[in-house]
C-alpha cells in the first residue's frame, strides 16, 4: 500500500483527492496494515478526512486527503 501511495501521489494535481479504503485495523484480516499508512498520513495532513462507521464495528473505513503543495 506504501508503495502504491508512493507511486501514484505524484500524479495527483494539487488540490487534487487521493482516497483510501479498509483505513482500520480489520481483527478477521490483521495482515491489512492500511492503517498504518493512514495513520501517518493523517498525523501530517490538516486537509485528511476520515469515515468510519458509527458504532464503529472494528474495520473497514474511507479516508481522504487533500494533495497539498510540497
Amino acid at each position: 500500500m506504501r508503495r502504491d501511495y508512493e507511486l501514484y501521489a505524484p500524479l495527483v494535481r494539487t488540490g487534487g483527492l487521493i482516497a483510501f479504503h479498509d483505513i482500520r485495523p480489520h481483527p478477521k484480516n490483521p495482515e491489512v496494515e492500511v492503517f498504518k499508512l493512514w495513520d501517518e498520513l493523517k498525523a501530517s495532513n490538516p486537509t485528511a478526512v476520515e469515515y468510519v462507521t458509527e458504532p464503529y464495528p472494528g474495520y473497514y473505513g474511507i479516508g481522504v486527503i487533500e494533495k497539498v503543495e510540497a
